[in-house]
Parts: structure tokens; C-alpha cells; sequence
């Protein structure tokens, strides 16, 4: 994937985050972004002063999205499993 697809791909899916998560709770960056990021991606928000999605990385955005899919999105049936389920999946080798 070249660079400018996973520009295009973070961008969208903070655009997605910053429409869904604020109608979750009025503490949605608290509950549902920053207690959802690793230590070290926690770590790194708090030191860099981030407040808003648009500046995180693609990893903490995925992280953030798959954290909350089922829980929070309630997004469940065919189709709508998990993020992170598509990023683990390897490809297929010919022969």
C-alpha cells in the first residue's frame, strides 16, 4: 500500500472517530480514546499535548476504532467484524 492510501486511510477514519465517539459520552477522549491506547501510544499523546484524532497515528486510530467496535459501536452480524481482524490477515501465497 503506498503512502498516500494510508494518509487517506488515517485521515477518514479519525473523520469517522471524531463523529462517532463524542455522542458516546461526555468524556468520550478519557473513556473511549485515551484509556483504549497502549501505554506507550498514552504515553505519547499526554507528552505531545494531542487532543484531537486527526493528530494520531494510523496504529492508535486502529487501536482506538477496534477497541471500541463492538462495545461502543455496537456493530455486530456478517460483515462487521473488527478492524484489527482485516489487519491480521495474511495473504494468500500462489502455488
Amino acid at each position: 500500500m503506498d503512502h498516500r492510501h494510508l494518509t487517506t486511510l488515517s485521515a477518514r477514519l479519525a473523520a469517522f472517530l471524531a463523529e462517532v465517539l463524542p455522542r458516546l459520552s461526555d468524556h468520550w477522549w478519557q473513556t473511549h480514546v485515551l484509556q483504549e491506547l497502549t501505554f506507550q501510544q498514552h504515553s505519547y499523546v499526554d507528552t505531545a499535548g494531542y487532543t484531537r484524532l486527526d493528530q494520531l497515528d494510523l496504529a492508535a486510530l486502529l487501536r482506538i476504532a477496534d477497541r471500541n467496535w463492538s462495545g461502543s459501536f455496537r456493530l455486530t452480524g456478517p460483515g462487521c467484524s473488527s478492524p484489527m481482524r482485516s489487519v491480521s490477515a495474511r495473504p494468500l501465497r500462489p502455488g
